[in-house]
């Protein structure tokens, strides 16, 4: 009699192997790039607005530390932005300098700040009113960096004087500092690297010299 026959149970089991159609394998790539591209924008934004109120900080304390230096030394002093035309770091660059009462000249007692690399200050007076000239136009020298010459008569720098009593000199409205993210091309145009939406205002009451930050 012949016993009957089972399949051994020692036998691997079998799978189906089914590669991916070329039409799957371009949808996954392009939700991965859509993924991608969203995570860069929100990273992008998260990094920008950082920089931008460092930039504002720095700036306030600039025009803060103008004031205090023209209070404790009893004489004027100017807080100066380069705006010279072509410059690699105009709006970015800035300093102070302190009226010498004894020899009636302007000296620079602070090293040159410069604000975080993409933000500046937005070169429309309309919205930086610190770039409109002051009411009565003071003799400040030409200040100079690593071979660079900033004449204020030539447009070299934009610059606001404080008195003694750390207000703003000869000024009969609010100073604005508006800080934008932005980039400066070679020509001196500057192009705005986001909605423009986002920004930073610095202003300087006329009366007190009071400091206050204005976000969106």
């Amino acid at each position: 009699m012949t016993k009957p026959r089972y399949p051994s149970t020692s036998a691997e089991p079998r799978h189906s192997h089914r590669a991916f159609s070329l039409l799957e394998l371009l949808v996954t790539i392009s939700i991965i790039a859509i993924l991608s591209a969203a995570g860069a924008t929100i990273l992008g934004s998260s990094l920008r607005k950082p920089s931008l109120s460092v930039a504002g900080n720095k700036m306030a304390g600039m025009v803060e530390n103008a004031q205090q230096k023209a209070i404790t030394q009893n004489t004027a002093t100017a807080v100066i932005v380069v705006t010279k035309p072509g410059y690699a770091l105009s709006y970015r660059l800035m300093t102070v300098l302190v009226l010498d009462a004894q020899t009636d000249t302007w000296k620079q007692t602070s090293p040159w700040e410069l604000l975080p690399e993409g933000v500046l200050l937005d070169p429309d007076p309309a919205k930086s009113s610190f770039l409109t000239p002051p009411g009565a136009l003071l003799t400040l020298p030409v200040l100079t960096r690593e071979g660079a010459t900033f004449d204020p008569q030539a447009g070299g720098y934009a610059y606001r004087v404080f008195t003694s009593s750390g207000v703003p000199y000869e000024n009969n409205a609010p100073i604005t500092m508006r800080l934008i993210h932005g980039i400066q091309g070679v020509s001196g145009d500057v192009t705005v690297t986001d909605s423009g939406q986002n920004f930073f205002d610095v202003v300087v009451a006329e009366a007190t010299g009071r400091i206050r930050v204005v976000r969106p």
